[in-house]
């Protein structure tokens, strides 16, 4: 048996994922998968081993077929003429699945979505919508006041259990509440309210609290749920041990931490979250740059090699950097890190980003994947480049990409939100450098 953490370890979770955590797969000893789920019982393990083990006798040469097809499958482009397709597809699939009752989309379990919110607030900003206006207000209005927020210590829990966000999933991580600090930032630019402004001063409050290191200028990544701890009042809680935290610094989330940080400087003006940004974001350059690469994270028994996540968070956040501190250390290597991340993880042939390098591992780790929304943050991060320093490469690689991220994206439906800001973002290139700043 082999336990495997999807932050330390996110290309196995992509590819091996049964719909949620944990998952529980049996694997060929080619690494084809015979049979998946996610928790299993212990009194169904026994027939759940059993069955897997009766499955590979009988269908061994099959299972390494399907395996060897699945490698040689190459990435399937849709490529959109229009890319404000994607932008109407994306609007449409948020109005149809909005909860007019609770707010948020669908039923349970309930997430909170911060790139979908983040996209119909940009959107909203060139539209006026007065539906969007209306989803983002009572949605966001909702999570807050709800059992999805943290009333005593603060902080975002995970998702809700529940339609109405009044039985959280207990769980706290580092990239929702940096991702959500995000959204309520914009939303107190854009609508005023004291209950954005205050919900996001209080996840601040909270990250700070719990997740940054002083001294490392860097923030830990998660923390465990507890539904009995979580039941108790502040003063009943101080009585007790705080859920354990993963005090691992991920290059990926504390990209989104720093950015998160210096967005909210912008909005309340307190140098002390722009220095928290910036500094996260110079341990990073110091920590996690090794032999010429970005690492995952690092340890003292390990040093993990970047995903194409890694590599893309740190260069929009260093753009991010230098455009609220004009520091040219922070330009330079952006540019720098581009590079190389052109180098390990752009084909040539196939003209997009895959997600890990050229590797050795075994079964669907050999698969690289096209992520469309990495490739449509690359996508930006290209063209914020060439704003900067013009060049023919970077324009066609980005509209590229654009294209690229923009085609797959429209059939992931209200999930291609990310890549849909992408193409307003892009589409409003004029005045691109305040536009990003604010949203």
């Amino acid at each position: 048996p082999i336990k495997v953490d999807t932050d330390k370890r996110p290309d196995v979770n992509e590819r091996y994922n049964a719909g949620g955590w944990p998952t529980t797969a049996i694997l060929t000893p080619k690494g084809s998968v015979i049979q998946a789920a996610t928790y299993v019982a212990p009194e169904q393990m026994i027939i759940f081993l059993k069955s897997s083990i009766n499955y590979f006798r009988t269908n061994e040469k099959e299972l390494d077929l399907n395996l060897q097809k699945t490698l040689q499958e190459k990435t399937s482009k849709t490529m959109l003429l229009n890319t404000q397709d994607l932008v109407e597809n994306v609007v449409l699939e948020a109005k149809s699945s909005y909860d007019q009752s609770f707010g948020g989309f669908g039923f349970e379990p309930k997430f909170p979505m911060p790139d979908v919110l983040s996209f119909l607030e940009f959107y909203y900003l060139h539209s006026k919508d007065t539906q969007v206006e209306e989803i983002l207000k009572k949605t966001l209005t909702s999570m807050a006041k709800n059992g999805l927020f943290d009333t005593e210590e603060f902080g975002f829990f995970r998702y809700s259990t529940t339609r109405d966000w009044s039985i959280p999933h207990f769980e706290k991580m580092l990239e929702d509440n940096a991702l959500l600090l995000s959204v309520y930032v914009d939303a107190a630019k854009l609508f005023g309210d004291e209950i954005f402004s205050g919900t996001a001063k209080k996840i601040i409050d909270y990250l700070l609290n719990n997740f940054f290191d002083e001294k490392e200028k860097m923030f830990y990544a998660s923390q465990d749920a507890d539904e009995k701890y979580y039941s108790l009042s502040l003063n009943e809680r101080k009585k007790l041990v705080s859920p354990a935290i993963d005090r691992t610094f991920f290059v990926d989330l504390n990209c989104i931490a720093a950015g998160s940080f210096l967005k909210a400087y912008s909005l309340f003006g307190e140098e002390k979250y722009k220095v928290i940004g910036l500094d996260c974001l110079k341990k990073i350059y110091e920590k996690n740059i090794f032999d010429s690469r970005v690492l995952h994270y690092e340890n003292d028994l390990e040093k993990v090699n970047g995903f194409l996540s890694d590599y893309t968070l740190l260069i929009n956040a260093s753009l991010n950097a230098y455009f609220y501190s004009q520091d040219k250390f922070f330009l330079e290597k952006a540019v720098a890190v581009s590079e190389v991340c052109k180098k390990k993880f752009f084909d040539d042939t196939q003209k997009v980003f895959f997600y890990v390098e050229q590797n050795n591992e075994v079964g669907f780790l050999q698969q690289r994947k096209a992520n469309p929304k990495l490739n449509s943050l690359m996508s930006l991060n290209l063209a914020l480049l060439n704003d900067l320093q013009p060049n023919d490469e970077l324009v066609n690689m980005s509209g590229s990409l654009n294209l690229f991220s923009a085609g797959k994206s429209i059939e992931m439906g209200i999930f291609g939100a990310f890549s849909a800001k992408t193409v307003l973002i892009l589409e409003n290139l004029i005045g691109l450098k305040t536009s990003l700043l604010e949203f």
